[in-house]
């Protein structure tokens, strides 16, 4: 993914069962993630990290972790760095985000497993049950091309030195971060009515310099029950 200074590209990727090329296109650009490739990639509207005022706007019921946004439509769990880690709930705080035939599991750092009709026999990913270590079996990652700097979009597995929010909602899941004024906005979810969860990744470079990124998706793929 090549960015001029302030220009917006979006990357989208798709899990799940379509028959061929043609269709993950199509559902792609049919759901907003437009691109002119399987994972494709164009410019499109800026994904809007949050100002320095939104980010630090009050939030509902807040415990020090998390709170409810003003229309309550979402649940913004702030993870800030401090010292060599983020700072994170005490345990995993996830989201389950499914329709009739297809669905996943994410939590707070991007953890969590997706399935194909049943949630236990027709796993695609692994589901841990571990909330201690809260493991990754599916993971993204960015690279700075000029510098090899990599870094994950979501909070895990490999995080930059930035402070992180992820946004639990109905249907969907949206981490926002600005690593190296490159602004980042990843939303996860499921279509109403096709088994396939899609992932979005939205980047905006702020900076005043042009930067090359390369995008990696990993799949612990287990295709049935572990």
């Amino acid at each position: 993914v090549e960015l001029a200074a302030g220009e917006t590209r979006e990357i989208g990727f798709l899990l799940g069962a379509v028959r061929d090329h043609q269709r993950v296109r199509e559902t792609l650009m049919r759901f907003g993630a437009r691109g002119g490739n399987a994972a494709g990639s164009q410019s499109s509207p800026a994904p809007g990290a949050p100002p320095k005022g939104e980010a630090e706007a009050k939030l509902h019921h807040f415990n020090g972790h998390g709170g409810f946004s003003e229309d309550g439509g979402e649940y913004l769990i702030r993870m800030p760095w401090q010292g060599d880690r983020l700072l994170l709930p005490p345990m995993p705080w996830c989201n389950v985000i499914a329709n009739e035939r297809f669905g996943f599991i994410t939590s707070e750092t991007g953890a969590g497993c997706t399935w194909s009709r049943n949630s236990q026999a027709n796993r695609l990913t692994p589901w841990s049950n571990d909330p201690v270590c809260d493991p990754h079996g599916e993971a993204l990652y960015l690279r700075d091309e000029a510098t090899g700097a990599f870094w994950s979009p979501l909070p895990g597995p490999c995080p930059a030195q930035a402070d992180y929010e992820m946004a639990h909602g109905f249907g969907s899941s949206r981490c926002r971060v600005i690593v190296n004024e490159i602004e980042h906005e990843t939303t996860l979810f499921v279509p109403r009515s096709e088994p396939v969860k899609i992932i979005r990744l939205r980047l905006r470079n702020a900076g005043g310099s042009a930067r090359r990124l390369s995008f990696f998706s990993f799949h612990r793929l287990v295709l049935g029950t572990l």
